[in-house]
């Protein structure tokens, strides 16, 4: 289990990170979790009805006019970088290239939804669920962003912006639209210093592809299922400052003899030797399986092989008294 994706690889927590600081914070989290988490919700609603107000009249989902992505771009990055500074995060562009057709990037956090306007804007890939918020939804009907069903229901409001057919709609955009597809191709979180496989499907557009490292430099883990959703939500809002890096990798195309995953595996390789990363062969729907203990879901051969023995998270937490609340590192299980 000491390779688990799912599980921390940092190092324990800086001793007076750990009994001097996060008490302070803690104490003070109602008011600014509250503060942070309040004003956000303001300003994306705000940036919400602006977005609705510029898109009225532009036939959705046709492509948008000349002067619409002119003004879109400066809504998104706007919103973006206002709603990453509420959380006390600055962005930082390293290697910028040329735009882009599409660019793809390591998921992170749930911050990467707002570093995606910020330092993105365009077409986003997103999961469905998010479009139950309403400033979201008007996101996407404004971008042509495209929503892709991942597991759950599908609420009746945002149904119809759903899309089948994942690639073809990205073949679509790219022909249609002068904008930058920005997709993370993991489909899911995992702990700092892994990556997920990449899922193949933005590789088979026989476009270049422009890959980006980002690394979010804070005081408190930003990672997501290697810790229970309220102490990873607690991280993300209560960290006092911090920057996120993106460095702009040399645009990559599909080579002779490749298919469109060893595609995607070589420029996978390529983000995660640029971070120290381990480049895995595990997917988003190992974390559906072993993370969310939706054992009907179907999981990979390799997490079967190396992992299939440890059942869910909660089974395994359970077996070896295990606390997944606060967190679960590698040091906590090498020794089963």
């Amino acid at each position: 289990p000491s390779k688990n994706p799912f599980f921390s690889k940092e190092k324990d927590t800086h001793v007076l990170v750990k009994y001097l600081l996060i008490p302070i914070l803690i104490l003070i989290s109602p008011v600014v979790v509250t503060i942070r988490i309040l004003v956000t919700y303001i300003v994306s609603s705000l940036f919400g009805a602006i977005g609705y107000l510029i898109d009225i009249g532009s036939k959705y989902p046709q492509p948008t006019s000349a002067w619409r992505n002119k003004i879109q771009r400066l809504y998104f990055i706007l919103w973006g970088r206002i709603c990453l500074l509420i959380q006390g995060l600055i962005v930082v562009q390293k290697n910028k290239q040329p735009k882009s057709k599409v660019i793809v990037f390591n998921h992170t956090c749930l911050d990467d939804a707002f570093l995606g306007c910020a330092a993105f804007p365009g077409v986003a890939v997103l999961k469905h669920q998010l479009a139950q918020l309403w400033f979201i939804k008007q996101f996407v009907k404004l971008s042509r962003s495209l929503l892709v069903f991942r597991d759950g229901q599908v609420g009746n409001s945002y149904k119809h912006l759903m899309k089948t057919n994942l690639t073809e709609q990205m073949k679509q955009s790219i022909e249609s639209e002068d904008k930058t597809i920005a997709i993370c191709p993991e489909g899911s979180i995992p702990a700092v210093g892994y990556m997920l496989r990449f899922k193949s499907s933005v590789f088979r557009l026989g476009v270049p592809v422009t890959p980006v490292s980002v690394k979010y430099k804070t005081i408190l883990k930003s990672e997501w299922t290697s810790h229970h959703p309220i102490v990873a939500a607690f991280n993300s809002t209560m960290n006092p400052f911090g920057i996120i890096e993106v460095k702009y990798l040399e645009p990559q195309s599909i080579k002779k003899g490749e298919d469109p995953q060893q595609f995607a595996d070589r420029v996978g390789q390529m983000i995660a030797d640029d971070l120290g990363y381990e480049y895995t062969q595990y997917q988003s729907q190992d974390w559906v399986y072993f993370g969310l203990g939706k054992k009907d879901k179907q999981c990979t051969d390799a997490w079967k092989k190396d992992f299939g023995w440890m059942g869910s998270l909660d089974e395994f937490c359970k077996k070896h008294k295990l606390n997944r609340h606060i967190g679960i590192s590698q040091a906590q299980v090498k020794h089963i």
